[in-house]
């Protein structure tokens, strides 16, 4: 079992989120261990951010929102939305 599913087995409700830095444009990642790691939490935790639209000014989409499958989301975006020194699209999701 790996450390991820060790630390969330017995909670409710899980929320992981944030700017992962896995470079990544639909299923394709630049990187190698991007890759691993996104496939390791993906053993445990479901990606609902995999169709939004890329969340950077690059096109890569390294803001992510990983949750248990005890939570349903009802609405997902990346709105292009760019303050003056933000790398990064905000991520704005309903549960």
């Amino acid at each position: 079992m790996t450390y991820l599913a060790n630390r969330t087995t017995s909670l409710e409700k899980v929320i992981l989120l944030g700017d992962t830095n896995f470079w990544q444009r639909k299923g394709w990642f630049m990187w190698n261990n991007d890759k691993k790691a996104y496939e390791k939490i993906t053993e445990v935790l479901s990606d609902s951010s995999k169709n939004i639209s890329p969340t950077s000014i690059t096109s890569f989409s390294p803001d992510k929102v990983f949750i248990s499958s005890d939570i349903r989301v009802n609405h997902i975006e990346s709105p292009r939305i760019c303050g003056r020194l933000m790398d990064h699209y905000p991520v704005v999701f309903e549960i």
